[in-house]
């Protein structure tokens, strides 16, 4: 089975307590959606790893996880064959790293896309770094609440 996955994040509160280290930052929520079964994400303060609440349900034969990201955490996903990392980039922002396998011959076997209702559709194609040795790809998207991040395999690789 090839992995669909569906990225979608609102932004739930600004923080508007002074003298805190996190004054006007945004709270933010994470929906990841899923064709096929993943671990609950990993979510992490400033590298120290934190208690995770959130649950994955199955539903409509989709895996579902909401997973809140508080100014200065991020949030590790396991979803094979993507590894996806979150960070709370601020104004209701949210990076998206995606690191993906590159079958030998085929670097374009997947289809990674910025969506958002009434506006042209933008493929992902930042790349951050390509590891030759290990065939990774590392890509990044940067997403508003209104937008929505589409990842498809589109050829199984194992």
């Amino acid at each position: 089975m090839n992995t669909i996955i569906d990225i979608e994040t609102t932004s739930t509160y600004t923080d508007d307590r002074k003298g805190v280290a996190t004054e006007g930052r945004s709270h933010l929520e994470v929906r990841i959606t899923s064709s096929v079964e993943f671990k609950k994400p990993t979510r992490y303060l400033l590298g120290f790893r934190l208690i995770q609440p959130e649950k994955i349900k199955l539903r409509d034969e989709k895996y579902t996880t909401i997973c809140g990201l508080d100014p200065f955490e991020h949030l590790r996903a396991l979803i094979p064959p993507f590894e996806i990392i979150f960070d709370n980039l601020g104004d209701a922002q949210l990076g998206c790293y995606i690191r993906l396998p590159v079958p030998p011959g085929d670097p374009a076997s997947y289809c990674m896309e910025i969506r958002e209702k009434d506006r042209q559709t933008k493929e992902i194609d930042e790349i951050v770094e390509v590891w030759e040795g290990k065939k990774l790809l590392i890509v990044r998207a940067v997403m508003r609440p209104s937008q929505k991040i589409y990842i498809e395999e589109l050829k199984g690789y194992s």
